[in-house]
């Protein structure tokens, strides 16, 4: 079993009651942007807290992204370095439809709605992975999604829902979810509205 605690965090309903994030692999920064439907050369930095929308007309609907360091490797003298872009919506969810859509690359996506609703999203190349509400799975009801075998690898539980989803994220990406991505000032985009 994956360890889910040190994503417990995430569980902080005042903090993160309501977030979509993205670990995508396979597309630079400006295409993520683009396939957000923002313009990359038009962002302010923020932070998540200062990214917040209030899903009303006069609130700008934003994506925040940035490149992180996934695996670095060396042999001899050469060193290869691969990254993976990270997308953030303080209440938005883009990236559901963006890793529904996109032909290449690899998308996770965890949803966390304000009401707590939850989904997990993951395509490689356009192709459905994964597409599941993990809640259905803690009540044992029939998930009626695309459910590969590694959900089987945390523990779902009410109060580890979030927690249980970014484990499986940073398992299945190989990158490693820190609250650093939402404290952190970086690059945000305005976005078209859902």
């Amino acid at each position: 079993m994956l360890d889910t605690q040190r994503f417990s965090w995430v569980n902080d309903q005042t903090r993160y009651g309501g977030f979509t994030l993205a670990i995508i692999d396979g597309i630079a920064e400006d295409d993520v942007v683009r396939l957000y439907g923002g313009d990359p050369g038009e962002y302010q930095i923020m932070t998540f807290d200062e990214s917040f929308n209030m899903c009303d007309e006069t609130s700008p609907c934003f994506v925040r992204t940035l490149t992180t360091l996934t695996r670095v490797r060396v042999d001899g003298d050469q060193v290869e370095k691969d990254t993976a872009v990270i997308a953030m919506e303080n209440n938005g969810w883009a990236a559901k439809d963006a890793a529904r859509t996109a032909d290449k690359g690899r998308h996770f996506v965890v949803y966390r709605g304000g009401q707590g609703q939850t989904l997990v999203v993951h395509t490689v190349d356009g192709q459905l992975v994964a597409d599941f509400e993990p809640a259905l799975m803690v009540d044992g009801i029939d998930v009626n999604g695309t459910i590969p075998a590694w959900v089987n690898e945390v523990d779902w539980s009410w109060d580890n829902i979030a927690a249980a989803a970014l484990a499986l994220a940073a398992d299945v990406m190989k990158v490693d979810v820190t609250e650093d991505w939402f404290t952190m000032p970086c690059r945000t985009t305005v976005i078209a509205p859902p």
